[in-house]
């Protein structure tokens, strides 16, 4: 699609509307890229145009490099045993599988799933004393980016299996 044709469909108004309810930045990058490269485009002032031409080109190479980045972790996926295992799980794509088999040393050093989540940071707080237990909110200890992973992972299974589509399945009645 042309600039020209960009410039028919969306008034400057429509483009701000776009950007703040699009939740697909790729469409958000394509049309920056598109307005800014047009010379023609008079929305945007010769030298906010010359500022933002060195961003567009660094944000296509951050792109493609990222995708880069990505196969090559799907690849080394593909070939380790553990990672592939690690896929079984609900929640537990690729890129945290690959993680987590990089991450963890060695799972045998873990007595039980418990010590594992200790060591990830998910477990929660405990500040018990006199036989009554008071467990607080998660300790966050361990590496972040791992935590971040297995939430959202485990974030978008509690939400499938809470969808219609999921009714019957077991995850629905393991959710409940």
């Amino acid at each position: 699609m042309s600039t020209a044709q960009l410039r028919d469909d969306y008034d400057a108004a429509e483009l701000r509307r776009l950007a703040k309810r699009s939740r697909d930045n790729r469409q958000i990058r394509r049309l920056l890229a598109a307005f800014v490269e047009d010379k023609d485009f008079d929305l945007i002032p010769p030298l906010a145009r010359t500022a933002l031409l060195p961003l567009v080109e660094q944000i296509r190479a951050l792109g493609a490099a990222a995708r880069d980045l990505e196969a090559a972790i799907k690849a080394w996926h593909r070939t380790n045993a553990i990672s592939r295992r690690l896929t079984t799980i609900p929640g537990i794509e690729p890129i945290t599988a690959s993680a987590l088999a990089a991450s963890i040393p060695d799972p045998s050093l873990f007595r039980s799933g418990r010590h594992l989540a200790a060591w990830l940071g998910l477990t929660p707080r405990d500040s018990s004393s006199g036989g009554k237990q008071r467990l607080g909110r998660i300790s966050k200890q361990g590496a972040p980016y791992l935590r971040r992973l297995l939430v959202v992972g485990a974030t978008a299974v509690l939400r499938y299996a809470g969808s219609r589509r999921a009714a019957a399945s077991t995850l629905h009645s393991w959710a409940d």
